[in-house]
């Protein structure tokens, strides 16, 4: 009997500590008084939950019920793990309508939560605190090159869609074609808002085709949102090409494009507070919106053998065991020249799920343009969790297609003078070790460009010179007993 009871009491302590281990209560408040008047929300039909960090940004538990006091203040208590204390979450708050998720649009909101739990503020629902007034905005979006290349084909049954911030990201906003304008899709949204709000939205293109070329990015446009402010007048957005493609940003011939990105050290985004090193590395992939790319994460099904990077001298990589992977990459004519992309990194022990999202926050992506008229292009090395905000130009060597040359040449830089970026045509008879490097007025060594065995072929050399003050520079090839020095301007 003795036993038994000392069994009982243990297994109660024991189920009380388990308890405890998750139980960090916060409290979520929020005021939807100014959605029950707009109709977005209605307590009878409508649920209202939370979602971030803590539950995967997804499901219904908690769900938020109106509070004792009736002010239309909805709250839910969370037991949070106690390994969130001291951390810091993010979450948004979502109405459930008509069996449609609308997010709040502000950026995420973020708690840190204290040791023993909290109790987060009353906020109003999107921060929206009045009504506001009603006006068209008139959305228009010019969809003849992917018309061109076969990615919408409108008598296959394609549609275009404006979906953003206005109507919950949903499908709701079908364009139709501009009476006016060949090749424009329209819509006009009746949207009641107050004046100075910003409205952020993207095209999208919806189709079930299951063959043919099909639309980049799953139909999204690439890159962050688009934004409009909301004057409470009648507004028209202006007129854009789908994805910012035009006629001018397609490839005209195949390139393929040498990726190379630095794994020494690289962090987990995916870990607490996004600072832990990967334990061990057992695969590094590239995900992006641009075919042959795509995101991993969104696929998981689909096959990804062809973008998997390597540290061992082949695919590209030009070091083994160097910690900088590589992979050449095919992107075939009338694929956009600028490039999103993202690097994801599958690792033991502990990875929950794969592919997983695992180098830096969402829509912090890397942005590359791909230059045309060369057969391949090897970028300037990435490093894995650092990207930049502005377009990141191939700074590299791409070969053009001519015929073999018959002596060593260095030609003029153009454009010059430039900003940011100019083009340095070569050529090298046999096969050679090339170098061409930059130099300030001082004679100082800037960079090395180029450093390598090069086969017999014409060369274009693009430098981004973003990360230089302006002046005068000097740049040297060498290669054989060639050696020649031009004078190049950089003006900002």
């Amino acid at each position: 009997m003795t036993r038994k009871l000392t069994f009982c009491v243990l297994l109660t302590i024991l189920l009380v500590s388990l308890s405890m281990a998750q139980n960090t209560p916060v409290k979520f408040q929020v005021k939807m008084s100014i959605q029950m008047l707009l109709g977005n929300f209605n307590p009878a039909t409508d649920s209202l939950t939370v979602r971030g960090t803590f539950n995967g940004w997804s499901g219904f538990n908690p769900l938020l019920t109106e509070g004792a006091v009736t002010d239309s203040i909805y709250e839910a208590t969370v037991a949070l793990p106690d390994s969130l204390a001291g951390t810091t979450i993010e979450y948004k708050y979502v109405i459930r309508h008509a069996a449609q998720d609308f997010w709040e649009t502000r950026s995420n909101r973020t708690y840190q939560v204290p040791s023993g739990g909290g109790v987060i503020p009353v906020v109003y629902y999107d921060d929206r605190t009045s009504i506001g007034v009603t006006a068209h905005v008139l959305f228009q979006v010019d969809m003849r090159v992917q018309m061109a290349i076969g990615a919408f084909v409108p008598d296959s049954g394609d549609q275009v869609l404006v979906r953003g911030s206005f109507n919950g990201w949903g499908e709701s906003s079908v364009m139709t074609p501009s009476t006016i304008h060949s090749g424009v899709w329209e819509y006009d949204a009746t949207l009641t808002m107050n004046p100075g709000d910003t409205i952020e939205y993207k095209y999208y293109i919806k189709t079930s085709r299951t063959s043919g070329k099909l639309p980049s990015n799953g139909g999204w446009e690439g890159g962050s949102n688009y934004k409009v402010g909301f004057t409470g007048s009648d507004i028209i957005v202006p007129l854009r090409f789908w994805d910012n493609v035009d006629f001018s940003t397609i490839l005209a011939n195949d390139v393929h494009v040498i990726f190379q990105v630095l794994m020494k050290g690289a962090k987990n985004y995916q870990s607490p507070n996004h600072d832990q090193p990967f334990p061990s590395i057992d695969s590094v992939f590239i995900a992006g919106a641009q075919e042959p790319l795509f995101w991993l994460w969104d696929h998981s099904n689909w096959d990804r053998s062809q973008l998997k990077f390597y540290d061992d001298g082949t695919h590209g990589d030009l070091t083994a065991g160097d910690s900088i992977y590589a992979r050449d990459i095919l992107f075939k004519k009338n694929t956009t020249k600028v490039i999103e992309y993202k690097y994801s990194v599958a690792y033991h022990p502990g990875q929950a799920s794969f592919p997983e999202d695992n180098e830096a926050g969402f829509q912090q992506n890397h942005l590359a343009d791909i230059i045309d008229g060369v057969s391949r292009i090897r970028m300037t090395v990435d490093t894995f969790g650092v990207w930049q905000t502005r377009t990141k130009v191939l700074t590299g060597v791409g070969e053009v297609l001519t015929a073999l040359p018959r002596s060593y040449s260095l030609e003029q830089n153009y454009p010059n003078p430039f900003n940011p970026t100019t083009a340095i045509q070569y050529t090298v008879p046999v096969r050679s070790a090339v170098t061409i490097t930059l130099y300030n007025v001082l004679g100082k060594e800037i960079a090395t460009y180029v450093n390598r065995e090069q086969e017999a072929g014409t060369y274009k050399l693009i430098i981004d010179g973003s990360y230089l003050p302006t002046g005068v520079y000097f740049y040297q090839m060498r290669a054989g007993n060639f050696v020649d020095t031009k004078k190049m301007m950089l003006l900002k």
